[in-house]
């Protein structure tokens, strides 16, 4: 096997056995420990004891449904306390979770259901309309059933729909135990979630995570000394997201932790939960970050219970970082102890975490970290030559446990992103200090553009763009805002010959309203949008991103503002 120049610590021996085996088999707490619980009722929570018993309910539900081992199930909904014991229960039959944004449009939901081979939806209501309308383009039994989960105060299922709690009352009182096994072959063989990382080759890829990776992402990741310590949690991004995935599934039933679970983020009911729960413990992306900084909200709220923030998605200026703190407050009469602002570093392909800072250290240099036990790197050059050293700055490929091994159905993308020596060539560069060795990412090879989180492929857009009658060419790069803590879609658009004589000619704004209705929140183009006479392209056609970004670059600095304009 290829050596690497870079490894983290010498990891501890993963433990071979199913997810569920591995969590509830040897429990560290009592029953009737509260594990989850909901943010904005607290009435309503999840017991160690009780996850357990739902989980093998469901899983006898499920099966009476028709689910069968392999099976993938889809999750369309916002975050609830229930929400990980479905995915567990999807799990405990045999079968793959998948999890969808509860913003997708039909469009989306298409390729969502269909790339994840998903037989049976779980949807909210209000999902429902965009969720049947996707099924409806769908090869014709392609889902075998649609179930309504996670229905809130006055609401009701639709006629004609099935409530998953069908599932809980088929599983009876006991239920059925899961599907078990204790060899590494078949945990790092047996898929237990197929998670959604968006690529520069256009729509999002499903990601294959197996058992013994989320496992080995809990106990290299999370199995410290400080997190054997009770730990209270504001749970607020989505749990269809990598980010909340492996926590809420496994961490939450191996730790001595709380959570307290927001459906979605809003940012007084976040405060007032950190308050009144004394909530130690968060994770956020630097736009929630720059939010809790500028918010007048901040203020009216005490919020010196958190002990640890760890910032992830996208870097996060330092001084952001440092405002921050300030903004959290030390303790009252423990000023020594200051709260913990950190960054780390993670992504789909390497299920979640790749390096972190451990308890108690703090940074404030902007680094996302070290690397994480068992945790291989290497650094190439743009020819994906090996330039491994410290301090020399190229493009971070990764090796480990807890680094998926393929793109599900997707041959061509797998071949080009894992080379012969096992290595996951992430698209991210950065570099690894030599006195520290601390990592900090500088930019990303890949054209992806990161948005609150979430990755979007330009090429997604670009697609949308050139459906309209009245663009001929198009382009679409990231622009970063600072105030945002994220970077935004904008558009270089070419309009066809005659478009501009039209007396209904396209502007930025008619441009924003027809993207607008075709995808996801987090995609549309509020980087604004650009007419331009050509789309810098090379001899081969390629279009020139880097000259793009640059300009994007160069105009936003100019006006200090997201806009668009011509030229």
């Amino acid at each position: 096997m290829e050596p690497a120049f870079f490894k983290g610590p010498t990891p501890p021996p993963i433990p071979t056995k199913d997810v569920l085996s591995w969590m509830f088999d040897e429990p560290r707490c009592e029953d009737d420990r509260k594990v989850l619980i909901d943010a904005t009722d607290d009435s309503r929570y999840i017991t160690f004891g009780h996850a357990r018993n739902t989980i093998r309910r469901v899983i006898k539900g499920l099966k009476a449904a028709g689910m069968e081992k392999g099976d993938c199930v889809l999750i369309h909904a916002f975050n609830d306390i229930y929400y990980p014991l479905l995915g567990l229960s999807i799990i405990g039959v045999g079968g793959v979770f998948a999890g969808s944004n509860p913003s997708y449009t039909p469009r989306e939901l298409i390729h969502h259901i269909a790339t994840s081979q998903a037989r049976i939806v779980i949807s909210e209501p209000e999902m429902l309309v965009n969720v049947r309308a996707a099924i409806g383009e769908l090869p014709e039994g392609s889902v075998k059933a649609v179930y309504v989960f996670n229905l809130r105060e006055g609401q009701s299922v639709p006629a004609g729909e099935k409530s998953w709690e069908e599932l809980l009352d088929a599983g009876g009182k006991e239920g059925e135990d899961w599907v078990r096994f204790d060899d590494k072959e078949t945990a790092e063989n047996t898929v237990a979630c197929r998670l959604f990382s968006s690529g520069t080759s256009g729509l999002p890829k499903g990601v294959e995570i197996t058992h013994y990776g989320l496992v080995a992402q809990h106990e290299l990741a999370h199995e410290t000394e400080d997190s054997l310590k009770g730990q209270i949690w504001t749970l607020k991004l989505p749990m269809f997201h990598v980010a909340n995935v492996p926590l809420v599934f496994t961490s939450f039933f191996r730790m001595p932790w709380t959570g307290y679970v927001l459906r979605r983020f809003d940012m007084e009911t976040w405060l007032s939960t950190v308050e009144k729960y004394k909530a130690t413990h968060t994770s956020l992306p630097p736009i929630i970050a720059i939010g809790i900084v500028k918010s007048p909200l901040t203020d009216r709220y005490d919020i010196s219970s958190l002990r640890t923030v760890v910032s992830a998605a996208w870097a996060l200026n330092p001084d952001i970082q440092n405002m921050l703190v300030r903004k959290i407050k030390p303790v009252k009469g423990r000023e020594e102890d200051e709260p913990r602002v950190t960054q780390l570093w993670g992504m789909t392909e390497a299920t979640c975490i790749v390096t972190k800072f451990n308890h108690p250290e703090v940074d404030g240099t902007g680094s996302v970290g070290r690397l994480i036990p068992g945790i291989e790197a290497k650094i190439v050059d743009d020819e994906g030559a090996d330039i491994s050293d410290y301090n020399v700055t190229g493009e971070i490929c990764l090796r480990g446990p807890t680094i998926t091994k393929c793109y599900f159905g997707n041959p061509e993308a797998t071949r080009t992103s894992w080379d012969q020596g096992g290595f996951y060539h992430t698209g991210d560069v950065g570099y690894c200090d030599r006195e520290t060795k601390k990592w900090y990412l500088i930019d990303r090879k890949k054209e992806l553009i990161k948005v609150r989180g979430f990755q979007v492929a330009p090429v997604e857009i670009e697609g949308i763009l050139l459906g309209h009658p009245q663009i001929l060419d198009a382009a679409v790069v990231g622009v970063v805002l600072e105030e945002y803590g994220s970077e935004l879609p904008r558009a270089y658009i070419v309009l066809r010959p005659g478009s501009t004589a039209d007396k209904k000619a396209l502007d930025e704004d008619g441009v924003k309203e027809f993207v607008k209705g075709q995808v996801a929140t987090y995609k549309r183009l509020e980087g604004g949008v650009v007419f331009v006479d050509a789309i810098p392209k090379n001899a081969t056609g390629k279009v020139l991103k880097r000259v793009l970004r640059e300009r994007a670059e160069r105009e936003v600095g100019s006006v200090g503002r997201v806009g668009g304009g011509s030229c």
